[in-house]
């Protein structure tokens, strides 16, 4: 009996032939000459006790002129029930974020990679703890940096909030032993006692219970110091009024700007640091979410985005303006449609009728092909829960042209694109726990274990694929994929795009 593993949910080219690979809570390195591993980082577990410690609610002595009740005790152990148990208890869904948090403390998932433009480090964010590390790549493995520190170099980091902040990629002075920046973590905040001000004054009330109130809270010569506060600099830039959901780095005739994109249906075009408040411009036309954005790095005063639309969006983006659009239900309508079985007397099945499921773009690509004579932009777009890639070719009036529809053996998870001196290949991670077009059904024991990341060449701007990552030919990898995994919630960790979709009634889900 097989046991199919945790595949890879995001991947990110390294220097000149290194793909970094996140799987689960560890980040694998492989050859991009030869598909083999060469080195494997996990995340320790005692970075976790620590921040389950720091994050956990102690319970705060109250004096006899505290002005506030005293606060509720909670259950900081690892006795946590079962989240089943729960909803049975409590007769509604267990919140599932806590259900994440409560049974992966040791294993917190990678959700993003990321390299600076020099090579030299690997940013990664694991959201259970709300962590971004940094690592020093040395051209064989992931290492921790204490010693090295840039200049000017910066990170842009969104959250849920919309907000924008800028962060160093390296601290002045680094604390810890994992190279951690966390706005949580022990090893990297202190706590600070301040003096207590009330927020009331005599001016803002009136009787005579509040006025004794307010005495005895200036009594108080100091407050508890709640969250840590971060020990690094950090700046906030910008602000959406909804969840951010993508940012690039746009440079134009000289001049840098950040271009994000929000649930909201929103793309903002603002000015560089140090004046991202300025706005310079929206693009908008959207109708769903936008979740990708892309810039063609030949062509940057283009900008292609895509999201719950049933089309990719084509924008002069420094205007504002719309260009041209281009659907996209088309080429994924094999893999986009399910049977719904219509009911008759006494619940009989009596048809079968073919619907389209909703579109969500997971990743929009761009590749310069240079073998034809004149070069040729191709973007590769890819939708979420979709066993297939797409490619168009982007052409010299500004307009896309679908060119081929690829289907794989699995959901397309994310890309890199390997335009080294040597070959121009594409990199691609597949699901190979869930089925095909599935986004919670996983796939059978006695299935054919498929290989989780799989390779292409363009060949007369085709598609091909290669046999790179070969588990016959590499025991190693073979190896290393029958290591268990665990991770919390799968399925949410690899598809969550639906989620910022809004009910058909104007009602969100919680």
């Amino acid at each position: 009996m097989r046991k199919h593993r945790v595949p890879y949910q995001c991947i990110q080219k390294c220097g000149t032939n290194t793909l970094i690979a996140g799987r689960g809570s560890s980040i694998d390195c492989f050859n991009l000459e030869d598909g083999s591993l060469s080195s494997t980082w996990k995340c320790p577990v005692k970075d976790i006790i620590q921040k389950t410690k720091s994050d956990s609610c102690t319970d705060i002595p109250q004096g006899i002129s505290s002005p506030s009740p005293p606060t509720k005790k909670r259950k900081i152990s690892g006795e946590a029930e079962d989240s089943w148990t729960a909803e049975a208890k409590n007769g509604k869904k267990a919140n599932a974020r806590s259900n994440a948090i409560t049974t992966s403390l040791e294993t917190p998932a990678v959700t993003t990679l990321t390299v600076t433009h020099n090579g030299q480090h690997v940013i990664a964010i694991t959201g259970e703890d709300k962590s971004i590390r940094v690592f020093k790549w040395d051209g064989s493995g992931l290492g921790n940096d204490h010693l090295v520190q840039i200049n000017n170099s910066t990170i842009l980091s969104a959250d849920k909030f919309g907000d924008v902040y800028a962060l160093p990629l390296l601290e002045p002075k680094l604390l810890g032993d994992q190279g951690t920046l966390s706005s949580d973590s022990t090893s990297t905040t202190q706590t600070i006692s301040k003096a207590f001000v009330p927020a009331a004054n005599n001016l803002t009330i009136h009787s005579m219970r509040n006025r004794k109130a307010l005495e005895n809270q200036k009594r108080q010569t100091n407050q508890h110091a709640g969250k840590p506060a971060p020990t690094f600099e950090y700046k906030l830039l910008l602000g959406h009024v909804s969840m951010l959901t993508d940012i690039v780095l746009a440079d134009l005739d000289g001049r840098d700007y950040i271009i994000t994109a929000d649930r909201d249906e929103h793309i903002r075009i603002s000015r560089g640091i140090p004046q991202a408040y300025v706005i310079e411009a929206f693009c908008l036309g959207h109708g769903e979410f936008v979740s990708r954005l892309c810039i063609p790095k030949e062509r940057p005063d283009l900008l292609i985005s895509g999201g719950g639309d049933n089309a990719l969006f084509l924008w002069s983006w420094a205007t504002g303006r719309l260009i041209s659009t281009i659907s996209i239900s088309s080429c994924f309508e094999k893999f986009n449609t399910r049977l719904e079985t219509s009911l008759g007397e006494n619940n009989a099945p009596v048809s079968q009728n073919p619907t389209s499921k909703k579109i969500a773009v997971s990743g929009i690509y761009h590749h310069r092909e240079s073998e034809q004579q004149s070069p040729t932009d191709i973007i590769i777009v890819t939708c979420e829960g979709v066993p297939a890639i797409a490619t168009f070719i982007l052409t010299s009036e500004n307009r896309l042209k679908h060119l081929q529809t690829l289907e794989l053996a699995g959901n397309v998870l994310d890309i890199i694109i390997n335009n080294s001196p040597d070959q121009n290949s594409v990199v691609v991670s597949v699901d190979s726990f869930h089925r095909p077009g599935s986004t919670a059904e996983r796939r059978d024991d006695s299935e054919e274990v498929i290989k989780p990341l799989l390779s292409f060449q363009f060949q007369d701007r085709m598609l091909v694929e290669q046999n790179l990552f070969d588990l016959e030919r590499n025991g190693d990898v073979i190896k290393h994929y029958s290591t268990q995994v665990t991770v919390a919630n799968l399925p949410s960790l690899l598809y969550n795009l639906e989620n910022l979709r809004k009910k058909d009634d104007g009602l969100e889900d919680e």
